[in-house]
């Protein structure tokens, strides 16, 4: 399948992002330079070439319709760097994660001027906040979490973690960790950095969100040298373990697990978009939002709106495309993004 083919690839070499873009909207590339970040707009992380420096960042004005093709380096005067992974948003802060460039930039949340960057990581992939002094970052290559201080940009220390570890989600003082080279998923207490559990699920786990009932939903692509087969997991948190799963065949390699803003519904990409109830015990046949042929590769939904955003790679060597969808499924907006278009981030109020 070719997402499968693609994505393995990318777990091999971590393939990554640039460019300058132009809205199908609307034909306009407008500078940000002096635009307070709001609620109308979402963010696009590229990826860009590995080992090419070119990571860029898209930003599309849902209300305008207008498109800034690198808006981090318009504001900041610099390039973003190689690999540009994943983004956090807090109140105050934008946290842009650059894999590759084994680094983290922390960029005021209204401005996009860049604050500082947390520097010392080995290839970072996510950010979790755990307090104003606090942060886990996720590693490729560190076998460990990282533990850094956002204030200051320092790395405080390690969590030892073996493997490769990915998506994270803060429970409460528990944060659950996927680990797609292993098949369970850990439990650290954000208060001592110990790791207290594993849960066993499967291999190639990728993203996880917590539902509306308290179970927790973690998205597993299986593993395409052993054969394994992707699956869902819900878990029971009070329990500790697997409640119920649903398997995938072995041509699928589903990823990006989102949810609705109710929590009550689950979203993920399989080359198409499927959703599915969290009452559910069996997963949808026909997909909600067909691929077309495109290469769906990020995924978000609004977290007010419901709004879906999902990105196109195609080749994964040219820029690719942004699609925005109502609730309903309709095609809203699209504009053209950089090369390997991943992360997604939407404006909050």
């Amino acid at each position: 399948m070719k997402n499968r083919f693609f994505v393995v690839s990318k777990v091999c070499l971590v393939i990554l992002g640039m460019s300058l873009i132009h809205c199908t909207d609307d034909d306009t590339d407008t500078n940000n330079n002096n635009r307070n970040f709001g609620k109308d707009g979402v963010f696009v992380i590229n990826e860009g070439n590995f080992q090419a420096g070119n990571a860029s960042l898209t930003y599309y004005n849902l209300k305008e319709k207008d498109v800034n093709s690198d808006v981090y380096t318009d504001i900041n005067g610099v390039a973003l760097g190689d690999v540009g992974q994943s983004m956090y948003s807090d109140n105050d802060n934008l946290y842009i994660v650059v894999n590759n460039s084994q680094k983290i930039e922390v960029c005021d949340s209204k401005t996009m001027k860049r604050k500082l960057t947390i520097n010392g990581l080995t290839s970072p992939r996510y950010f979790q906040p755990i307090n104003a002094s606090k942060a886990y970052v996720t590693d490729l290559f560190a076998d460990a979490i990282h533990v850094v201080n956002p204030s200051t940009g320092m790395v405080d220390k390690k969590i030892a973690l073996k493997g490769w570890s990915e998506e994270m989600i803060k429970i409460g003082s528990n944060v659950y960790i996927t680990s797609p080279s292993s098949p369970y998923l850990y439990n650290v207490d954000s208060n001592t950095d110990q790791v207290l559990d594993s849960i066993l699920i499967s291999l190639g786990a990728n993203s996880l969100r917590l539902a509306k009932d308290g179970s927790l939903w973690v998205l597993c692509g299986g593993d395409f040298v052993s054969g394994e087969k992707g699956a869902l997991h819900v878990i029971n948190l009070v329990q500790g373990k697997v409640q119920r799963s649903m398997s995938f065949t072995a041509s699928d390699y589903p990823t990006k697990l989102c949810s609705n803003p109710q929590a009550d519904t689950m979203y993920y990409i399989n080359n198409g978009i499927y959703k599915l109830s969290t009452q559910a015990i069996a997963l949808a046949q026909t997909p909600f939002i067909s691929s077309e042929g495109r290469s769906f590769y990020g995924l978000e939904i609004h977290p007010t709106s419901g709004l879906i955003c999902v990105t196109d790679a195609k080749d994964f060597t040219q820029r690719g495309d942004a699609y925005i969808y109502s609730v309903s499924g309709q095609l809203l907006h699209s504009f053209e993004t950089g090369i390997i278009p991943g992360g997604i981030l939407f404006e909050r109020e």
